[in-house]
């Protein structure tokens, strides 16, 4: 089983479309007001991940693919796909904190054994280490000599070459964007980092 793991966001679209008509919400795990207007989440979400992946843009096989093998760590409902109807939820892990432990079982419950790739934040990421995964992969970008410390668009944009070029994920290492290409990729154990370089030519 793989696993693209994308982060949830705060900043949340009020767009009103029929998406969602007579759909329900999955089970929350946080007790925060509900809205009546409900969106795949996928549609919700908004951000610099989110806006760099631009979902509604990209063919529809290859958004059908990351949808379906995708999933979004909630400090509202959990785990879910970002396929599932919701409602608008601008909330973060400060302001959920005790949600923390539900996702940490949730995590562990849903993603044993599974080949997880880690487009999430580090926080985020923090919140699955009990998880048996058969295969992490996370992905680093360096810039001009200097790792980057906000990736949210570089793996937006990695996930994106995934999904149109190499969805059997046999040749992540020919990911490329911009002038950012694969310098290195490094296996210890279960945990795979796969390091992206740039002369810094480009901005994001």
């Amino acid at each position: 089983m793989i696993i693209f793991l994308l982060p949830h966001s705060k900043k949340q679209s009020k767009i009103y479309l029929k998406d969602c008509l007579g759909k329900s919400p999955p089970p929350a795990i946080a007790n925060v007001d509900r809205g009546q207007n409900l969106l795949p989440l996928w549609r919700l979400l908004k951000g610099p991940f989110w806006e760099s992946l631009d979902l509604p843009a990209l063919p529809p096989s290859v958004r059908e693919f990351i949808l379906n093998n995708s999933l979004v760590l909630s400090p509202v409902f959990g785990l879910i796909s970002p396929k599932e109807c919701v409602y608008y939820h601008p909330f973060g892990y400060k302001e959920l904190k005790e949600s923390l432990s539900s996702i940490k079982i949730i995590a562990k419950n849903r993603l044993n054994g599974a080949k997880i790739f880690l487009f999430c934040s580090s926080f985020e990421a923090s919140l699955i280490k009990s998880v048996k995964a058969s295969q992490i992969f996370e992905f680093r970008f360096r810039k001009a000599g200097n790792l980057l410390k906000d990736r949210r668009r570089y793996l937006a944009y990695c996930l994106r070459y995934i999904a149109e070029y190499c969805p059997d994920l046999s040749c992540l290492e020919r990911i490329n964007f911009l002038d950012y290409k694969v310098e290195s990729i490094h296996s210890e154990g279960f945990k795979t980092t796969i390091l992206l370089s740039s002369p810094g030519r480009y901005e994001i």
